[in-house]
Protein backbone atom coordinates (compact mmCIF):
# COMPACT_ATOMS: atom_id res chain seq x y z
CA UNK A 1 0.00 0.00 0.00
CA UNK A 2 1.36 3.49 -0.57
CA UNK A 3 2.22 5.43 2.63
CA UNK A 4 0.45 8.69 1.17
CA UNK A 5 -3.01 8.26 2.71
CA UNK A 6 -4.81 9.94 -0.24
CA UNK A 7 -3.34 7.12 -2.74
CA UNK A 8 -3.50 4.33 -0.16
CA UNK A 9 -7.44 4.68 0.48
CA UNK A 10 -7.72 4.57 -3.54
CA UNK A 11 -5.51 1.74 -3.74
CA UNK A 12 -7.68 0.46 -0.75
CA UNK A 13 -10.63 1.01 -2.70
CA UNK A 14 -9.52 -0.52 -5.83
CA UNK A 15 -8.64 -3.75 -4.03
CA UNK A 16 -11.94 -4.01 -2.62
CA UNK A 17 -13.72 -3.06 -5.87
CA UNK A 18 -11.98 -5.98 -7.33
CA UNK A 19 -12.60 -8.28 -4.33
CA UNK A 20 -15.90 -7.64 -4.05
CA UNK A 21 -16.79 -8.66 -7.49
CA UNK A 22 -16.63 -12.12 -6.18
CA UNK A 23 -18.16 -12.16 -3.58
CA UNK A 24 -21.68 -10.51 -4.85
CA UNK A 25 -23.49 -13.56 -4.12
CA UNK A 26 -21.88 -14.75 -1.15
CA UNK A 27 -23.55 -14.07 2.58
CA UNK A 28 -19.33 -12.95 3.29
CA UNK A 29 -18.96 -10.60 5.82
CA UNK A 30 -15.65 -8.65 5.27
CA UNK A 31 -13.19 -6.92 8.19
CA UNK A 32 -11.73 -4.29 6.75
CA UNK A 33 -8.28 -3.01 8.04
CA UNK A 34 -6.28 -0.42 6.65
CA UNK A 35 -3.18 0.30 8.59
CA UNK A 36 -1.43 3.37 8.65
CA UNK A 37 1.63 3.16 9.55
CA UNK A 38 4.25 5.46 7.71
CA UNK A 39 7.27 2.05 7.41
CA UNK A 40 4.39 -0.20 5.88
CA UNK A 41 1.03 0.41 5.47
CA UNK A 42 -1.31 -2.68 4.55
CA UNK A 43 -4.96 -3.38 3.73
CA UNK A 44 -5.76 -6.39 5.55
CA UNK A 45 -8.84 -8.10 4.62
CA UNK A 46 -10.90 -10.98 7.17
CA UNK A 47 -13.67 -13.04 5.29
CA UNK A 48 -14.98 -13.97 8.83
CA UNK A 49 -17.17 -10.90 10.01
CA UNK A 50 -15.66 -9.12 12.65
CA UNK A 51 -13.24 -12.08 13.55
CA UNK A 52 -10.04 -11.59 16.18
CA UNK A 53 -7.83 -13.37 13.95
CA UNK A 54 -7.95 -10.85 11.35
CA UNK A 55 -7.41 -8.59 14.20
CA UNK A 56 -4.03 -10.52 15.25
CA UNK A 57 -3.32 -10.22 11.82
CA UNK A 58 -3.22 -6.41 11.83
CA UNK A 59 -1.79 -6.29 15.72
CA UNK A 60 0.80 -9.39 15.69
CA UNK A 61 1.74 -10.17 11.62
CA UNK A 62 4.70 -12.62 13.19
CA UNK A 63 2.27 -14.66 15.42
CA UNK A 64 -0.12 -15.21 12.16
CA UNK A 65 1.72 -15.85 9.42
CA UNK A 66 -0.05 -18.82 8.65
CA UNK A 67 -3.07 -17.49 8.47
CA UNK A 68 -2.29 -14.76 5.71
CA UNK A 69 -1.89 -14.71 2.28
CA UNK A 70 0.35 -11.85 1.10
CA UNK A 71 -0.28 -10.28 -2.31
CA UNK A 72 2.67 -7.72 -2.35
CA UNK A 73 5.26 -10.73 -3.35
CA UNK A 74 3.05 -13.73 -4.06
CA UNK A 75 5.97 -16.02 -4.40
CA UNK A 76 3.06 -18.96 -4.33
CA UNK A 77 1.70 -18.03 -7.69
CA UNK A 78 4.18 -18.94 -9.99
CA UNK A 79 3.89 -22.51 -8.99
CA UNK A 80 0.29 -22.81 -10.22
CA UNK A 81 0.27 -23.90 -13.64
CA UNK A 82 -3.30 -23.20 -14.89
CA UNK A 83 -2.48 -20.12 -13.58
CA UNK A 84 0.01 -19.15 -15.03
CA UNK A 85 -0.37 -20.80 -18.40
CA UNK A 86 -3.82 -19.56 -18.83
CA UNK A 87 -4.14 -16.92 -21.27
CA UNK A 88 -6.17 -14.35 -19.71
CA UNK A 89 -3.90 -14.10 -17.03
CA UNK A 90 -0.92 -13.42 -19.43
CA UNK A 91 -2.88 -11.13 -21.33
CA UNK A 92 -3.96 -9.42 -17.74
CA UNK A 93 -0.41 -10.20 -16.87
CA UNK A 94 0.95 -8.54 -20.21
CA UNK A 95 -1.33 -5.53 -20.08
CA UNK A 96 -0.27 -4.88 -16.23
CA UNK A 97 3.29 -4.23 -17.09
CA UNK A 98 2.94 -1.26 -19.38
CA UNK A 99 2.67 1.52 -18.07
CA UNK A 100 0.19 3.36 -20.70
CA UNK A 101 -2.29 0.84 -20.03
CA UNK A 102 -5.26 2.50 -18.48
CA UNK A 103 -6.75 1.61 -15.42
CA UNK A 104 -9.82 1.17 -16.85
CA UNK A 105 -8.47 -1.25 -19.45
CA UNK A 106 -6.76 -3.04 -16.84
CA UNK A 107 -9.91 -3.62 -14.61
CA UNK A 108 -12.05 -4.55 -17.75
CA UNK A 109 -9.61 -7.15 -18.21
CA UNK A 110 -9.57 -8.33 -15.17
CA UNK A 111 -13.45 -8.78 -15.04
CA UNK A 112 -13.42 -10.37 -18.55
CA UNK A 113 -10.51 -12.89 -16.88
CA UNK A 114 -11.65 -13.59 -13.66
CA UNK A 115 -15.34 -13.13 -14.01
CA UNK A 116 -16.41 -13.43 -17.29
CA UNK A 117 -18.07 -10.13 -18.23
Amino acid sequence: MPADERNRNLVAGLWLYLLTAFLRRTMVELQVIIERRADKPRLIIGFNGSSPATLVAALSPDTSADRVIALFDPEWIEDQAEIVNDYGVAKLSSYLAQPHVSLEQAVSTFREVFLGE
